[in-house]
């Protein structure tokens, strides 16, 4: 099938979709993290696939991958993801809809796809942050469909005691792309209880030695950095850090989850999808993603048989299947409401 007549198929079943549609997608060891990616970000219509360049961004890069096969495997690889888009909105084989996609991840892996991507995580698991960003690469839905222009301001300066600092001047950098997802750091999500926190916030740091530390040739013993999420795409994805750097263990603090996050210009976006880590340590758990579909809030588990669906987001709030303030990792954001 060509990939005008998959698009026109997924265009289709988006005129005829509705949420008693959906399907839990089928767990297949180690599956949990991709599965829930992929229902937060297609499960229900998406605006952003007509937009789909995929060679955008891969066609060149493809190039010499597993030598004269490079285009083959690319297209291939096209094929099963816009597969798995038309099979999750129609229903289509609901319980398999994945399963083509891990079996051509495995099937490629000596020649290998990882030469493109960031090394998805160790076992052959396909389950790691990269993972995501590597899908909405491969799809060209990155750029100003998803994530977020940041600005960094940095200054240094001399403290001379625990309240009075001499700050130098600000300098610093704005993206000219969106960054496709936003880390939030551990420490961060320490000190923050809202998302909305995260959006903009400054980083302090008085440990610097003053013998061994100069800016513009002065001798500095801190610094200041200042993060503002400056402009959403229509899509924002906020990651946050949860576990601690130095004991591996995942934090489940309570944060506050906004229906509704404004950047600076004004632009709102909408929350989306959730992905919860339900476990101690990120190297073992589990996934799972509550989704909004009309008004409703719909709770997928790839170990169970069937969805969970809420009448309202204070209802998925209450869920006792996962706690999204305190297990949420992943927050997906949309302008449409």
């Amino acid at each position: 099938m060509s990939l005008s007549s998959l698009k026109k198929e997924i265009t289709e079943a988006d005129k005829s979709f509705s949420c008693d549609k959906l399907r839990v997608l089928t767990w297949e060891a180690n599956s949990c993290y991709m599965d829930s990616v992929f229902f937060a970000l297609f499960a229900t219509p998406n605006p952003f696939l007509e937009k789909i360049t995929i060679y955008q961004r891969y066609t060149k890069t493809m190039d010499g991958l597993c030598g004269d096969q490079s285009k083959e495997v690319f297209d291939e690889f096209k094929k099963e993801l816009m597969v798995i888009l038309r099979d999750l909105r129609a229903s289509m084989q609901s319980k398999k809809v994945c399963r083509t996609f891990r079996a051509f991840l495995r099937k490629h892996e000596d020649c290998s796809l990882w030469e493109i991507s960031p090394t998805f995580s160790d076992n052959r698991q396909h389950e790691a942050f990269e993972f995501l960003q590597f899908l909405l690469s491969v799809f060209g839905i990155g750029r100003r469909s998803v994530g977020a222009q940041v600005t960094y301001r940095k200054r240094y300066g001399v403290s001379t005691s625990p309240r009075k600092t001499e700050w130098k001047e600000w300098f610093g950098r704005e993206d000219k792309k969106y960054s496709l997802v936003h880390r939030v750091p551990y420490d961060e999500f320490k000190t923050h209880r809202s998302l909305s926190s995260y959006l903009n916030y400054r980083v302090k740091d008085f440990s610097l030695n003053i013998k061994q530390t100069s800016w513009n040739g002065e001798p500095v013993n801190s610094s200041e950095e200042h993060v503002i999420l400056q402009k959403f795409a229509d899509t924002l994805i906020l990651s946050l850090e949860r576990e601690n750097p130095q004991t591996g263990v995942v934090d489940h603090e309570a944060v506050q989850v906004p229906q509704k996050l404004t950047d600076c210009d004004g632009k709102s976006v909408f929350l989306d999808a959730v992905i919860l880590h339900l476990g101690k340590s990120v190297k073992s758990g589990h996934y799972v993603c509550f989704k909004r579909c009309g008004k409703e809030w719909v709770f997928m588990d790839d170990t169970k048989k069937s969805l969970v669906v809420y009448k309202t987001w204070s209802e998925a709030l209450q869920s006792k299947l996962g706690n999204i303030r305190t297990h949420g990792v992943l927050f997906f954001y949309s302008v449409h409401e």
